[in-house]
């Protein structure tokens, strides 16, 4: 079975709900017959560079078949 892996950036003024979108997200990999191995919540980090004048972003990684 094929595992993949899937980083998420969110935008630091959605960071309280990261929490609801990483649930969210697994409901839909679970959907398409998927299964979610791990999630690494890595939180609030800087960016390698600025996106629309954010300089730091939520991070979360999938691990999946």
């Amino acid at each position: 079975m094929t595992q993949y892996e899937t980083l998420v950036v969110v935008h630091p003024e959605r960071g309280p709900r990261v929490k609801e979108f990483v649930e969210r997200f697994q409901k839909v990999i679970e959907g398409q017959n998927g299964t979610v191995a791990h999630v690494d919540d890595w939180g609030l980090r800087d960016l390698a560079y600025r996106i629309e004048n954010q300089a730091k972003s939520y991070y979360a990684i999938f691990y999946y078949h």
